[in-house]
This record gives structure tokens, C-alpha cells and sequence, in this order.
């Protein structure tokens, strides 16, 4: 499955288009109008994750006895966590796979701020087997530029892809 963010970041010139291409490729400040420009771009894009009967999302309990919620960008990787999750938790009534957009599941998650980043037991959950195979290539540019993440989500884009009102951007 291509999950697909169709416009994660749009311009209207081809001026504009360097700056935000730009400013998505690591340069430039990351104002906080730019940030709820992409913020409400995720927003069209949805992650799942378990729920319980009130709707609030269910966390399940690591060997270190944290929990841990996880919203995932793929919905078989949420079905089979929630088919898992029915056999081994009877006292959880009304358990059902819940879809959150992309941007709020962020926000839960830490955001952009490297303060927020301490949302611990929060993540996103990539496509697995990209996960496994970019993380450690993705770790070591974070900490290339100082900032720990607990988590880690590959998103690719491509050059070729971009025109001047639209940037796709793909979990594999």
C-alpha cells in the first residue's frame, strides 16, 4: 500500500516553492504559521490506532512495563495489533480500530518542539519493515543535529514528483 500525503506542502510560485522546499529540507526557521500550514496538510492523511468504547486510544504494555500507544500509518499493521490486542484483552470493552489525521497524531505525539519531544509511550509507527530498514540511518542524522527522538517515521519525497502547487510525499 502507497500512502500518499497529496499536498504536504504547496506554493504558489516557483519562488515560494524553493523557500518551502527549502525550509521542508532542513533550512530556514520553521515559523509556527509554516508549522500549522503542514500541520493542517497531515490532517489529510489518516494514521489508526486501537480504541476503547469511549474512544480513547488503548496503550499496550511493553516488557519494562511502560505503555506504549501507537497510532500506525498502515491499517493491516493496526488490524493485526488490534486482533492480537482482542485475544489478550477481555477486560477492554468496545475495543475497535479508530482512524486519528496525521497531524493531530503528531501533536500527541511530541510535535515539533524539542521540549515536547518527551512524549514518551507515543509514537507513529511506519510501514515496518522501512522502519527497520532506514532507522538507524535516520538516528544518526538526528543526532547529527542534536535532537533525540524516541521515535523515528521515514517519509520519502521525490524531485521528480514536485510541481509548483504540489509535493508528494510517500511512507514507502
Amino acid at each position: 500500500m502507497l500512502a500518499l500525503v497529496a499536498a504536504a506542502a504547496q506554493a504558489t510560485s516557483l519562488s515560494s516553492r524553493g523557500s518551502v522546499l527549502s525550509r521542508l529540507r532542513g533550512g530556514g526557521g520553521l515559523g509556527s504559521e509554516f508549522r500549522e500550514e503542514i500541520h493542517a496538510k497531515l490532517n489529510a492523511c489518516p494514521v489508526f490506532c486501537i480504541l476503547s468504547g469511549e474512544n480513547n486510544p488503548v496503550g499496550v504494555r511493553l516488557e519494562d512495563g511502560t505503555i506504549e500507544t501507537v497510532w500506525y500509518t498502515e491499517p493491516a499493521e493496526a488490524m493485526q495489533m488490534y486482533e492480537s490486542m482482542l485475544m489478550h484483552s477481555e477486560s477492554i470493552e468496545g475495543l475497535h480500530v479508530g482512524c486519528t489525521p496525521l497531524g493531530e497524531a503528531f501533536a500527541l505525539c511530541g510535535g515539533w518542539d524539542a521540549a515536547e519531544a518527551g512524549h514518551k509511550g507515543r509514537r507513529i509507527q511506519g510501514p515496518r519493515e522501512v522502519v527497520e530498514r532506514a532507522s538507524s540511518q535516520l538516528v544518526a542524522q538526528l543526532q547529527a543535529k542534536g535532537i533525540e527522538s524516541h521515535w523515528q517515521l521515514p517519509i520519502f519525497c521525490h524531485d521528480d514528483f514536485q510541481s509548483e502547487t504540489i509535493m508528494p510525499f510517500f511512507f514507502r
